[in-house]
């Protein structure tokens, strides 16, 4: 099964789904009362105060729950409200707000439309007016809103959901993985994932949502800022992560992405590697996003990796060469399976196997000279993945070798 998925992948396919459980599953809030219940005691009295402060400067606003956080609107939205693990996020639905304060917010973090404030930094509820002032300003100056046909709600929602990507996605992210999840499929998990006591994915909590639907859900949030994307990496859910890690994916096959966007996916990939605890989320940064951005430049990272005493950061190391030999770059793979030959993991096997078959598929008298040398002490299953290309008395060849 996962020869299928890693072939599949190659070939930018998507023909693989995986299912799974979350135990702490719960609905959404429908109300910010019922929103504030939820939040962490230690961020919700600066989210009341928040809350206090918006209501006094926008007195006649409507408060209600949209995108699945707080939000305030009066001829349209005004601003939204969200808690994170670490932080919590004002959104000012507004491009013209955050130049306008940018000295008051000059301690605070902003991205986009948001700023960001935690319970050691809250904002000060002078600004917070000061701030709502404006935007009761700035949508007073609209023409009133008009009652919208069924078709028209539905394109302006659609569109909605695609602006929206630069404000509080992680948490929007998460809303639609929720509508998908499925009870139905536990058992398909357990027998997929070792999710056992000693298995290597004991301690992953799963939502159960089908991957296929996860990457297309993925490849509508490409435009997510870099630090929700973070913010997802930090879920505890397992299908929360591959989402980080399959939205930066997405994003990073898109010819038009910039130098500094793929350079953003790869430090944070990097940088947050402790979040890449299974072989399907290395999987999903490697097979292009890593290797795209380090093809034309030194890949002493891999080597450094392919010697880690963290098996995914191993398999990290082989499979991020996958790019390098799409374009016909091969050194680095065989140098690195070389490093891995006594390797005592069976999925860094698999992978090491794989990308030397692909390595092959390109230069089939160098795979033959790789195991030409190495045959005889190769892991079983790592041999017996870089022969699969071969006819039976090749394969047989080489196997009884061992």
């Amino acid at each position: 099964m996962l020869a299928i998925y890693i072939l599949n992948r190659l070939k930018n396919k998507v023909a693989f789904s995986i299912v799974a459980i979350n135990k702490n599953y719960m609905p959404a809030p429908t109300t910010v009362d019922a929103y504030l219940k939820n939040v962490d005691p230690a961020m919700r009295p600066m989210l009341v105060a928040l809350r206090e402060a918006i209501k006094k400067a926008a007195p006649k606003a409507e408060e209600c729950i949209s995108y699945q956080i707080p939000t305030y609107k009066l001829n349209g939205p005004l601003v939204h409200f969200a808690a994170f693990k670490n932080h919590c996020s004002l959104v000012v639905v507004s491009a013209t707000i955050l130049p306008a304060f940018a000295a008051a917010l000059k301690g605070f973090k902003t991205a986009g439309r948001t700023i960001q404030f935690t319970p050691a930094n809250p904002l000060p509820a002078t600004l917070i007016k000061q701030i709502i002032k404006m935007r009761v300003q700035e949508n007073q100056t609209l023409p009133p809103k008009k009652k919208a046909t069924a078709a028209k709600t539905a394109v302006k929602k659609k569109e909605s959901n695609k602006e929206i990507a630069g404000v509080l996605t992680a948490k929007q992210f998460i809303a639609a993985l929720n509508k998908h999840q499925s009870d139905a499929e536990r058992q398909k998990l357990q027998r997929y994932f070792k999710t056992g006591v000693d298995g290597y994915a004991a301690a992953d909590k799963f939502m159960g949502i089908k991957m296929g639907q996860l990457f297309t859900i993925a490849k509508q949030f490409a435009n997510m800022p870099i630090n929700e994307i973070e913010q997802l990496l930090e879920s505890d859910i397992h299908e929360v992560r591959a989402g980080a890690v399959s939205i930066m994916d997405k994003a990073s096959r898109n010819k038009k992405i910039t130098p500094e966007r793929l350079k953003e996916f790869y430090d944070l990939y990097m940088r947050r590697h402790d979040r890449i605890n299974n072989w399907d989320l290395v999987d999903l940064g490697c097979l292009h996003m890593t290797g795209s951005y380090l093809f034309d430049k030194p890949k002493t990272v891999l080597y450094k990796l392919a010697k880690s005493k963290n098996q995914w950061q191993r398999r990290t190391a082989i499979l991020s060469t996958c790019y390098f030999i799409r374009q016909g770059q091969l050194d680095d793979t065989f140098k690195i399976a070389d490093l891995l030959i006594k390797d005592k993991e069976d999925l860094v096997h698999k992978a090491t196997g794989w990308m030397l078959r692909f390595a092959g598929a390109k230069d089939k008298k160098r795979l033959i000279a790789f195991l030409d040398k190495y045959a005889a002490k190769l892991p079983r299953t790592l041999l017996r993945n870089a022969l699969e290309h071969f006819d039976a008395k090749q394969r047989a060849y080489y196997m009884n070798r061992q």
